[in-house]
């Protein structure tokens, strides 16, 4: 089949930028960068042995570049970015996974692409809010939104928690706690009721009667049992438990400000004025996002 240069050049160029690639980059030590530009700008034909290696360095089937049609452009690029695809996304690798499901044309999206695509940018965007990035989780979870709305397989019960999170993420710098995050009505498969109850301990101080077994996380717990020692006046108790909490790596992300905030506030009543300076300073870097 004959494919003029131009259209060739065309969809190398299309890929490259895809994939946020320089000529030079792309170029690497096999052509240089003006046969590349020729290419580009449909000025030359690239041999096959020249095709191949442009396909091999933008990660896409070589017989992309002579599809007749976009049924044959989308059977290639969705035959080829599926595995890889579904490989990074087993391997919880969604940075990777993301990278593969943008280089290929929106246009050519099939909706496992955009499916996982969507999931890819949720759980990044997770991952962005540990490091206390609110504004990339943000990010991530706008570009999962926008990836769903191009697949049939997930519904209503994605897009709310994608919503949930996002208020979740513009919510980790306050004390504040918006009443959507304690609502039982926003559980799902994405919102685990385990956090619904954290937050409603949180803004509701209730009692570990009316609380029952909802809390199960050992995290939870011991930062409720600290609200219960502080209820009491125990602020030593309290003091103990919370700076353990603080100390702790593993400490979930949308605990970190709050636990910080309550140590600041116990370590000034009980004269630990070293402790409250550091939690303030941990406060303050988080909204620097300098942790």
């Amino acid at each position: 089949m004959n494919k003029s240069p131009s259209t060739i050049g065309n969809k190398i160029k299309e890929i490259r930028l895809k994939k946020n690639l320089t000529q030079d980059e792309l170029c690497g030590t096999e052509i240089t960068r003006n046969n590349l530009s020729l290419i580009e700008r449909g000025k030359s034909l690239p041999s096959l042995k020249t095709l191949c290696y442009l396909a091999d360095r933008l990660d896409v089937p070589c017989g992309y570049f002579f599809s007749d049609s976009e049924a044959e452009e989308v059977k290639f690029i969705n035959f080829f970015a599926s595995d890889d695809l579904k490989c990074a996304y087993k391997s919880h690798n969604y940075k990777k996974c993301i990278e593969i499901a943008d280089s290929v044309p929106s246009s050519l999206q099939n909706d496992e692409t955009a499916m996982l695509s969507a999931l890819s940018h949720f759980y990044e965007g997770i991952i962005s809010a540990e490091a206390l990035d609110s504004e990339g989780a943000k990010k991530h979870m706008r570009c999962a939104v926008s990836s769903a709305l191009h697949t049939s397989y997930l519904g209503d019960d994605f897009f709310n928690a994608a919503s949930y999170y996002e208020l979740l993420f513009s919510s980790l710098l306050q004390t504040d706690i918006p009443m959507r995050l304690y609502d039982f009505h926003e559980s799902s498969s994405y919102v685990p009721i385990e956090l619904i109850m954290y937050f409603k301990m949180l803004s509701e101080k209730k009692s570990a009667e009316h609380l029952g077994g909802y809390l199960t996380n050992p995290y939870h717990i011991q930062h409720f049992n600290a609200r219960e020692a502080s209820a009491k006046n125990n602020y030593q108790s309290e003091y103990k438990l919370l700076l353990s909490l603080a100390e702790d790596k593993a400490l979930p992300y949308y605990m970190r400000y709050n636990v910080w905030n309550d140590l600041e506030i116990c370590s000034n009543i009980i004269g630990e004025f070293k402790t409250a300076y550091l939690a303030a300073t941990f406060k303050l870097k988080a909204g620097r996002n300098e942790l």
